[in-house]
């Protein structure tokens, strides 16, 4: 039985979950190489927002974290991480379809 504690966490997942895979799906899109995606992924989180901001700027992967941990701030920023990254992955797009 879920006490009311747990009930906000699962409700704050529920939430930036999907964020997140729509996130990955446009990054996805944007690099195509998955080997680019998780190296590059990597570098940034450990050089840009782990050594350089400290975790403490509201990049992507620390805006993801606050806001599954339920801020309710950081997950309008990365909501807008997640538009910015969309919106990358349309203009991308156009090298993966087959024209006629």
């Amino acid at each position: 039985m879920l006490g009311k504690g747990h009930v906000e966490h699962y409700r704050d997942a529920l939430v930036v979950v999907p964020l997140m895979a729509i996130f990955a799906t446009a990054t996805a899109t944007i690099l195509r190489r998955p080997t680019w995606l998780f190296l590059s992924s990597g570098a940034w989180f450990i050089i840009i927002e782990g050594l350089i901001s400290t975790l403490e700027k509201p990049w992507p992967f620390t805006a993801f974290l606050q806001a599954s941990a339920g801020d309710r701030l950081h997950l309008l920023i990365f909501a807008g991480w997640a538009t910015l990254a969309v919106v990358g992955a349309i203009a991308a797009i156009h090298r993966d379809l087959a024209g006629e």
